[in-house]
């Protein structure tokens, strides 16, 4: 017996900001599931980019009712606001370099000799300088560019003696002139607190684009009363998420120095690193994500990343799904072009691949991806044991690229590579950039009205609130100015992009 899928695809829709957008929505509607075996929810259409990222608005003070520490940005104008991306995929806060430099945040010291802060990779290292105990307030982002501070009103959420990671050296030539790419909001801000996220508002017409159309962003503490926005809402689904520490794969230095405040990361799957722990038996729930391609299947756990515009998997997770990246001995192998991926039984390229450039300071590299099958994410309102409940969610033609970030400890030389990450792509809007034509570009708006960050219950929980209709797919060449800071910002955290 066959049935028709329950589907919340895609549709085609207009990016946020700094995005200009061409196109009418066309919403249609389908469905009703007629009898027969069960299928999880679909989500058809997603594409390999995300459009935008979340962000928050933040003041810097030396401590609590101080007045906040300011200046003046690249183009002198006066320096207080802070944009800055709100990132679940940090452990820690970022400022940097330019407008740390431009607040004339003190930087710490132990014992007469400055403190670094340092990420180690297997293929490198990224520093940090860190900052004294600072108090950090943070409010809501619900327009673009952010007013210049005006009252402490605007920021209720408060952070009371953070340590900042500054930086890395070389930042500031990159940012600075940038005023929307300051640093990132990590872990420590949503811990104990549930973020509301309302990317809805971005995708809009190029005819309808307002200063106020971007991703909103709410902050709340669930003991107080919300000052605005949607408040505290209930999803429809909800992902548990396991939260895990990575303080063992850095370094501060002197030895004996404090480093920067650094929270948990959020994961979709078991614990990541109860292998390398020795954990027996190894844990099993929550459970991961799963992609097949062909006869093929995989499953691992997944960072759970809202400062990426992609998501991606391990090269071992690939090579599991019979993908690899083209190597010497394959036919018409290139080595110009060695970001180019192949079907492992006989070297032959992976149909309808596409491309990105990831990079920070120390320069870019470009990585491939492909589409899997499919991506499930299952629920804790499904059935964790049935794939096809309804509840979970079913991502067909899955975009994911191929990239391996691996991290060491300083002290073991224990190495761990993440399986994957599950960036904004599959979350908010999405495009993709390799069918760039001119100033024409696909995208597909959001499957999700909001998303719910709860960290303040127990398991913490990504909640998903979906449309209240189901449309039929349709895909609508879109005009963009420009889709910039794919991925950028976020590989300042990793010294192995």
């Amino acid at each position: 017996m066959t049935s028709n899928p329950r589907t919340v695809p895609a549709e085609a829709a207009g990016p946020g900001r700094r995005l200009a957008v061409l196109a009418a929505l066309a919403m249609a509607l389908i469905l009703s599931t007629s009898p027969g075996r069960v299928r999880a929810l679909e989500i058809d259409g997603v594409l390999p980019n995300s459009v935008g990222l979340p962000e928050v608005n933040v003041v810097l003070r030396p401590s609590v009712g101080a007045a906040p520490y300011s200046g003046l940005d690249s183009f002198g104008f006066a320096l207080t606001n802070l944009r800055l991306i709100y990132d679940t995929g940090a452990s820690g806060v970022i400022l940097f370099e330019g407008p740390a430099s431009a607040l004339t945040i003190p930087e710490a010291q132990f014992m007469g000799t400055p403190i670094v802060f340092t990420d180690v990779g297997v293929g490198g290292t990224t520093t940090f300088d860190v900052s004294d105990p600072t108090h950090l307030s943070l409010g809501n982002f619900t327009q673009d560019p952010p007013a210049p501070y005006t009252s402490d009103a605007d920021y209720p959420r408060e952070n009371a003696g953070l340590r900042l990671q500054l930086g890395p050296p070389g930042s500031a030539a990159l940012f600075l002139a940038d005023t929307s790419q300051l640093g990132i909001v990590g872990m420590p801000a949503f811990d104990d607190r549930v973020s509301v996220i309302d990317p809805k508002r971005a995708e809009v017409s190029i005819d309808e684009l307002t200063i106020e159309d971007t991703i909103h962003t709410y902050v709340y503490d669930p003991a107080v009363a919300p000052e605005e926005g949607p408040g505290i809402v209930t999803p429809d689904l909800r992902v548990e998420l396991t939260m895990k520490a990575f303080d063992r794969f850095t370094q501060t230095t002197p030895t004996g120095a404090t480093g920067p405040t650094l929270s948990e990361n959020p994961f979709i799957g078991p614990d990541p690193l109860a292998e390398l722990e020795g954990v027996t038996p190894l844990p099993t729930t929550p459970p991961g994500i799963k992609l097949t391609r062909g006869g093929s299947t995989v499953e691992g756990t997944f960072l759970l990343d809202t400062g990426a515009q992609i998501s991606s998997i391990s090269s071992a997770m690939a090579l599991s799904l019979g993908v690899r990246y083209w190597q010497p001995g394959d036919p018409g192998y290139d080595p110009g072009t060695p970001a180019t991926l192949v079907n492992d039984a006989d070297g032959s390229l992976v149909a309808n691949q596409f491309t990105v450039d990831i990079g920070g300071i120390g320069g870019t590299v470009t990585i491939a991806g492909f589409n899997a099958d499919s991506l499930l994410v299952r629920t804790l309102e499904g059935n964790p044991l049935v794939d096809g409940d309804p509840n979970h969610l079913l991502f067909p033609s899955a975009p994911v690229y191929v990239h391996d970030i691996e991290l060491m400890d300083p002290v073991t030389m224990d190495t761990f590579t993440f399986d994957g990450i599950l960036g904004t792509n599959y979350l908010f809007g999405s495009g993709n950039l390799l069918a760039l034509s001119g100033f024409e570009v696909p995208f597909r708006e959001g499957p999700f009205e909001l998303l719910v960050l709860d960290f303040d219950s127990s398991p913490p929980t990504l909640g998903l609130v979906l449309p209240p209709s189901v449309p039929i797919p349709l895909l609508v060449p879109l005009a963009s100015a420009a889709l910039i800071g794919i991925a950028g910002v976020r590989q300042l955290r990793s010294a192995n992009a």
